[in-house]
Parts: structure tokens; C-alpha cells; sequence
């Protein structure tokens, strides 16, 4: 019952997003000009790109993108209805209502379960703990790389920015699919993903059409190579956790990787590679 209140707030939270209670479309509308003229200063860097390949004309498509990602960020940010905690950071109220649902589901299932049916599972707090710990570092820690990251080629990682475009401005697709897994596999994916997103253009309608392979690149890597590693997704680290409670002797942090992640998992993604980026 609890687990079905847990996935009901999760569904909830994304189909009302765009509600009017949670949503306000009109700084969406108002910043359109903006964003159209962005979008049409990056067509034409894009074309000034094909033209004239280089480092050069790739620089000014990567800024114009990022131009252009802000407008759309900014109005969005504008446009979500929620606990504004500084001028770029909102706390969307249906979120708000998600997690709160999510947190009491836990508490009455905390309140409500037979305690000996806990202690015949052998339930401790320490695996959640621990990642709680870990992953409150990560999340901190990652704050100044994806800022790095999302400065594009005006910041100190813009080789890796660079490496996702050829010279004449198109998207890498192999490049984005390992760029994007080998970063999610020591940083959090879902930022991972965002800022390739961004460095893809940003445009959900582009990406979800002419550039699908693009986005399908990213996507698979922030996904399938969060198992290269313990830290690359909660999860693993947790089960980590629980296998050790329960006595199971598990690989280190280095001997997962070396032992386990890749060489079973490196031929895969070659495969992949292949498959569906070549």
C-alpha cells in the first residue's frame, strides 16, 4: 500500500506539472521572441559552421546554444510555481507535494509495520545512512563541475565540450554516448545528462526529432554506465550496503571496476556503440 502511494505521487507530480495551480505559462510566452531570435542566431551559426568548419565557428555555435539555453531556462524558471530559494533555484510546489507524500508514506510505514517483522529481515538504518552520506557529498561536490561543464567553451573543461562537435557543427553521437557515461559514472547522472542535453542544443523538438540519435546517445550513456561504478547510481551503493549488513563479502570501490565493470561491461558498450551511434 505504501509502495503504491510512493508510485501514485511520482506519476502525480509529472503528468500535473504543467497544471495552472503549479504552472504559470505566460513568462513561456513573453520570452518567445527572445528564444526564436536565439534559436535562429544558432541556425546560422550552425550554418556558418558546415561552411567554414573549425574551432572557431564551433566555439560561436556552442555560445550561441548556450545563449539560447539560458532564455529557456530563465523563463521556465519563471514560469514553475514554487518556493523560490534564490534568484535561479525553485522548489516546484508539486514537487513539494511529492516528496511530502513520499516522506509520509515512510513515516506511516515506519509507524504502522510490525517492528518483528522489520527485525526478521534484519532492517537497519545503515545502508541508508551511508548513502545518504555519500551521495549528500556527491551532490555538493558536483555543484563547480557541472558549472564548469555547462560554461561550454568558455570554461576549463571545453575540450570535452569541443570533442561532441565535429568541425562543420554537427553532434558526435559516439562521443556524446561516452562522454555522458564515463562522467555519470562518478557523477550523478541526471545532471550529467542535463548538461549534454544543453550542449546538444537544448531543443526538446530538434532532439526528439532530427537529432534523435543524439539525444538516444545521451540518454544511454547517463543510463547504462551508471553501473560502471558503485557511485554511479544510489542504488548500487546501497545494495553494496545491504550485502555487507547481511555478512556477503563484496569487491572494493577499484576492484568492482577493475574485476567486474569493465570487462563485462566495456565489450557491451563497444557493441552498443556500433549498433546504434556508428
Amino acid at each position: 500500500m505504501f509502495l503504491i502511494g510512493v508510485v501514485v505521487a511520482i506519476l502525480y507530480s509529472g503528468s500535473a506539472a504543467k497544471d495552472a495551480a503549479f504552472y504559470d505559462p505566460k513568462p513561456v510566452a513573453d520570452a518567445a521572441v527572445a528564444v526564436d531570435a536565439a534559436e535562429a542566431e544558432v541556425s546560422a551559426a550552425a550554418a556558418a559552421a558546415k561552411a567554414n568548419p573549425g574551432d572557431a565557428a564551433i566555439t560561436v555555435l556552442l555560445q550561441k546554444q548556450a545563449h539560447a539555453n539560458a532564455l529557456r531556462a530563465d523563463a521556465e524558471h519563471h514560469a514553475v510555481k514554487g518556493w523560490h530559494i534564490t534568484s535561479h533555484v525553485t522548489w516546484p510546489w508539486i514537487n513539494l507535494i511529492r516528496d511530502g507524500v513520499i516522506v509520509l508514506m515512510g513515516i506511516l510505514s515506519l509507524r504502522l509495520t510490525s517492528r518483528e517483522l522489520r527485525r526478521n529481515n534484519d532492517f537497519t538504518w545503515f545502508p541508508i545512512v551511508e548513502v545518504a552520506k555519500l551521495f549528500a557529498s556527491i551532490f555538493i561536490t558536483i555543484i563547480p563541475a557541472i558549472a564548469i561543464l555547462k560554461a561550454g567553451p568558455d570554461g576549463d573543461l571545453s575540450p570535452v565540450v569541443m570533442a561532441v562537435t565535429s568541425d562543420s557543427g554537427q553532434p558526435i553521437n559516439t562521443m556524446y554516448f561516452w562522454l555522458t557515461g564515463i562522467l555519470s559514472s562518478f557523477l550523478d547522472n541526471a545532471p550529467t545528462y542535463l548538461v549534454f542535453f544543453n550542449t546538444a542544443g537544448g531543443n526538446a523538438a530538434t532532439l526528439m526529432g532530427p537529432q534523435e540519435n543524439t539525444l538516444l546517445a545521451v540518454s544511454a550513456g547517463a543510463v547504462f554506465m551508471g553501473a560502471n561504478t558503485y557511485i554511479g547510481n544510489a542504488p548500487n551503493f546501497m545494495v553494496r550496503s545491504i550485502a555487507e549488513e547481511a555478512g556477503i563479502k563484496m569487491p572494493s570501490f577499484f576492484g568492482y571496476l577493475l574485476k567486474w565493470s569493465l570487462p563485462i561491461l566495456i565489450p557491451i558498450f563497444l557493441i552498443v556503440t556500433w549498433l546504434f551511434f556508428m
